[in-house]
């Protein structure tokens, strides 16, 4: 059902842990407790006999912590294209040893398993240490081939393959998919590399999708230290709540890292970043714009 942009835009401050006062003409935020207006398309008494709104049950981001809204059609800048998923897994020494890499291929496993969604949907997932490694997951044979590219700037230009065969429709390739998360911790159990070449791997993500869009989940163990996006640790004050003074910020190591997530962000692709940094480096907050 669409909505309109407006009332999507100001629902997304709507949670199931906000308050609803003055018989449902005005609501309390849960995080900072100031009081605001419902507007009016919003707007539903409040039963008695529950102190809940009545329309609670039409409503799902007052019972659900995440909401997806379908844009109409003038808020979308082509044709609707097939739902596509790209996941970049951190597969060097860090990301094995922390058990980073044995905990995504299993979460991610599990979701494709349990996947119910559009018929259409693509999926895709790529591999980086040292180096970009492409995964072919055709239906028939489901049997996954890597594809590795070594030349970091290779990546931003191109694919090692037809996209449509990385990027593989999810339920007839799911089969192949599978296969190849069950086998990741072990192709890299005793891998030696702590080369972590994200950069260039956002790069090869958006090369393999950019004819489609879609959405990237990266999974990182430690700050990118190979090719461009590299960052390097800078330190900065504490701030309350956030611990010791050590605490540091990564930043690109260029103006020109900088200007490259930013060409990187351009293509609008919704992304994630999940870190996982061991205890013996220092915290970092990786402020790649992705």
């Amino acid at each position: 059902k669409s909505q309109s942009y407006e009332l999507a835009f100001w629902s997304r401050l709507i949670n199931p842990f906000v308050t609803f006062v003055d018989g449902g003409r005005r609501w309390r935020c849960n995080v900072c407790e100031l009081t605001n207006d419902v507007p009016g398309d919003y707007f539903s008494p409040i039963n008695p006999a529950t102190g809940q709104r009545r329309d609670m049950a039409e409503r799902p981001e007052l019972t659900h912590g995440c909401v997806e809204f379908i844009a109409p059609g003038e808020y979308m800048v082509r044709a609707p294209t097939p739902p596509a998923y790209v996941f970049l897994i951190d597969v060097t020494y860090t990301a094995v040893s922390s058990g980073l890499l044995a905990s995504v291929a299993a979460s991610i496993k599990q979701w494709i398993t349990d996947f119910k969604g559009h018929s259409r949907t693509r999926c895709a997932i790529l591999t980086f240490d040292n180096s970009i490694h492409y995964y072919v997951c055709k239906s028939n044979p489901p049997r996954p081939q890597m594809l590795v590219v070594s030349d970091l700037e290779a990546a931003a230009n191109g694919v090692p393959a037809l996209p449509e065969d990385i990027l593989v429709p999810l339920y007839d390739s799911r089969p192949a998919l599978i296969t190849l998360l069950d086998k990741l911790p072990s192709m890299f159990g005793t891998t030696k590399h702590v080369g972590v070449a994200f950069g260039p791997a956002v790069a090869a993500g958006v090369q393999v999708c950019k004819h489609l869009g879609g959405k990237m989940m990266c999974f990182l163990s430690s700050a990118p230290n190979l090719g461009e996006g590299r960052t390097s640790s800078s330190q900065t004050q504490s701030q309350p709540g956030y611990g010791a003074d050590s605490e540091t910020a990564a930043q690109p190591s260029s103006e020109a890292a900088g200007e490259y997530y930013k060409y990187v962000s351009s293509f609008a692709f919704p992304s994630s970043l999940f870190v996982l940094f061991p205890p013996s480096q220092h915290s970092l907050i990786v402020s790649c714009r992705v």
